[in-house]
């Protein structure tokens, strides 16, 4: 009996023993951190075993498990201590990638190769890669660890463009990225009320959030939440790319019930937006809000996630007791200048002195290049260039623009797809998630925006859906077409 299509080895009949077999080692491995009272490892344990079997049966469970993994993922890290903590996320991506190639090595086509994003992502990859070969490498460890701060979610782009087959995946993927940004949200809210010792009774690691602050103009010290993120710039990221998915799916979503739904969270993705404190992603979200409307255009819809975006700063400007005026007023255009230009310059000044640049050592792990202060009153102080334009001429030299182009295809293949849809809704969704990837790209200049999660894979999954609804479309519009009453018709 020849194998069905799509069903993994262990799910055919005579591998079932396997299945058996690992269920059982599983039930093992359950009891054995439940008797230690690891009750939060033996949790994400059995999450990721079940999302892995799932995986093999259908991609999108390894997307929807890599969405979730990325939201918590800052709250885990500080609960395990343990370097493994830092591949939780890597571990859902290899997943995908190993399902994705599962799928090709089996026959399935893989159209996304062949999008203007594919030779561009190819090339810089392979220059990223060949980095190895720099000759001012800090070594091989440091050298795979800088390669997987720059082509981390790369691969994102590819997988989520060949799952995504119909109007109802799509939807799907963005409501669960929704629900995980509200659900995160509304934790920051409470954690703005409730301050951060409840953490620190769970692991002393929490500490470190707990100079999270900034100081508003009458002296008061002002909290910035970071709910379960890394940091307060990458939960503020996330919500305002979620506020922008939210306002999308409120007016393009099929179901009413959906509509509703997405309505409700955007006063909540945008007052947690704002609790963050995090100035470049209010301004993204500013600018992504700009792009959502000129693409739809839908002036009407500037009125409605206006009011519910103002409603989000209002409540958190009460929270504040007017904090939150003073940070926003902060954002003066010397300001954002200087932030963004003064770390572009210093990595032009590396790549004037290193044209192939420093390796990508240099910016393992936090993403961030390392440079030296040259102030002449303190030569050792390190600082780093927290600019992503910078920070690629600094590690890649002439290879920045690589960078550059790639970003630039991202936008053209997003912008030339949005274009060509037809329908209002899928037109307007389209629009959104532009805004939304607008939004995380805007930031850039001050830090590794597509570095961190869940910013990054929320980027090239917004990249990939919009270069993926024309198709879509399409399809359905052909699956209509015969299943009119004339086109039965004349096929009986």
């Amino acid at each position: 009996m020849s194998a069905r299509v799509g069903i993994p080895l262990y799910g055919r009949a005579p591998s079932r023993a396997v299945v058996a077999t690992a269920g059982v080692l599983f039930g093992c491995a359950m009891t054995y951190l439940g008797a230690m009272q690891s009750w939060t490892l033996a949790a994400v344990l059995c999450f990721g075993v079940v999302v892995t079997v799932l995986a093999f049966y259908k991609m999108e469970w390894a997307i929807l498990g890599l969405v979730v993994m990325s939201s918590f993922d800052g709250f885990l890290k500080p609960l395990f201590a343990e370097r493994f903590s830092l591949f939780l996320k890597d571990y859902f991506i290899f997943l995908a990638m190993v399902r994705w190639l599962w799928g090709l090595l089996s026959g399935e086509s893989r159209p996304s190769v062949r999008t203007l994003l594919g030779a561009p992502a190819l090339i810089f990859a392979g220059y990223v890669v060949a980095q190895i070969a720099n000759p001012n490498s800090q070594g091989l460890a440091l050298s795979l660890a800088g390669i997987r701060a720059w082509l981390l979610w790369l691969p994102v782009f590819f997988i989520a463009y060949d799952y995504l087959e119909s109007r109802r995946q799509l939807e799907r993927l963005w409501q669960v990225a929704m629900l995980a940004g509200v659900v995160t949200g509304a934790y920051g809210i409470v954690q703005y009320f409730i301050g951060f010792n409840h953490l620190f009774r769970l692991s002393q690691e929490f500490g470190y959030y707990a100079k999270m602050a900034y100081t508003a103009g009458g002296g008061e010290r002002v909290l910035r939440v970071f709910s379960t993120m890394v940091h307060p710039g990458a939960f503020g990221s996330a919500m305002g790319c979620m506020t922008l998915v939210a306002s999308g799916l409120a007016f393009s979503a099929r179901s009413h019930g959906w509509r509703v739904v997405a309505l409700a969270c955007v006063p909540v993705l945008a007052a947690a937006l704002f609790l963050s404190g995090a100035r470049a992603a209010m301004l993204g979200t500013g600018l992504g809000l700009v792009v959502f409307i000129v693409l739809s255009r839908r002036p009407a819809l500037l009125i409605v996630a206006g009011v519910l975006v103002l409603g989000g700063f209002w409540q958190s400007w009460r929270l504040t007791s007017g904090g939150l005026e003073d940070r926003v007023e902060s954002l003066t255009w010397e300001y954002v200048s200087e932030r963004a230009s003064h770390p572009f310059e210093m990595g032009l000044e590396v790549a004037a002195q290193h044209p192939f640049g420093l390796g990508v050592s240099y910016g393992s792990g936090v993403s961030r290049t390392q440079a030296h202060n040259r102030r002449p009153d303190d030569q050792t102080k390190t600082v780093f260039i927290e600019n992503d334009f910078g920070r690629a001429l600094a590690e890649l030299g002439i290879g920045a623009v690589l960078y550059v182009v790639l970003l630039i295809a991202a936008a053209a293949g997003g912008c030339r797809a949005q274009q060509r849809l037809r329908t209002p809704a899928n037109a307007t969704l389209a629009a959104a998630l532009l805004g939304a990837a607008a939004s995380i790209a805007v930031t850039l200049p001050v830090g590794a925006a597509l570095y961190v999660a869940p910013g990054g894979l929320y980027f090239w999954l917004a990249v990939a859906s919009v270069m993926r609804l024309p198709d879509i479309e399409k399809a359905s519009a052909v699956a209509a077409a015969d299943e009119s009453p004339a086109a039965v018709a004349k096929s009986a």
